[in-house]
């Protein structure tokens, strides 16, 4: 279990949406927000992703990548 503001542990090719894969060190030199959705096509997940899309351009003048992580299939993405 990770504590706030512990560094997160690093991780490789993972897949996501697209066919492509993610590592951490893709986001070298960035701050990552991570944030965790039960299931995709919901009410709630929607909300908070658009919450953040909403926000991007500030996450983007703080050198800041969002990342959403739930546990359905990629290919269900």
């Amino acid at each position: 279990m990770l504590e706030i503001g512990q560094p997160a542990p690093d991780f490789a090719d993972l897949p996501r949406d697209g066919g492509d894969t993610v590592s951490l060190s893709d986001y070298a030199g960035k701050t990552i927000v991570l944030y965790f959705y039960p299931r995709d096509d919901t009410s709630g997940c929607t909300k908070e992703a658009l919450a953040f899309t909403e926000h991007l351009a500030a996450f983007d003048a703080a050198n800041a990548v969002v990342i959403g992580e739930s546990k359905d299939s990629v290919k269900k993405h």
